[in-house]
């Protein structure tokens, strides 16, 4: 989906991803838009992005969920032991290569 705005326009607005994202769904077939992942790489992420999936784009019975992915090299690897060091996250392998970061509720 593409959506041009003016060449003044911020290259990563929180908003309009999260238009981008509901524009893209209403052209989903009705029952496909209520279970749905959503995949975002590090450029994409932010934390309002991340509720609003979480809240189903603010539709009820809908259970949106993501996954936030980029490239680790040695200093997010290093960033990502010392948060599991003081217990602000835990760790689960997903596949070869692929970890998600669970964060410790209450501690975000």
């Amino acid at each position: 989906m593409v959506d041009p705005r003016a060449g003044n326009g911020a290259s990563n607005c929180t908003a309009d991803n999260i238009n981008l994202l509901d524009q893209a769904v209403t052209r989903l077939p009705g029952p496909l838009r209520h279970r749905l992942p959503v995949r975002l790489d590090g450029v994409g992420f932010s934390h309002d992005l991340l509720d609003h999936i979480a809240a189903g784009g603010g539709r009820r019975g809908r259970r949106w969920e993501f996954s936030v992915g980029w490239s680790c090299i040695d200093i997010e690897m290093d960033a990502i032991a010392r948060l599991i060091a003081i217990g602000l996250i835990t760790v689960r392998a997903v596949a070869t290569h692929t970890i998600e970061l669970i964060v410790v509720p209450g501690q975000r």
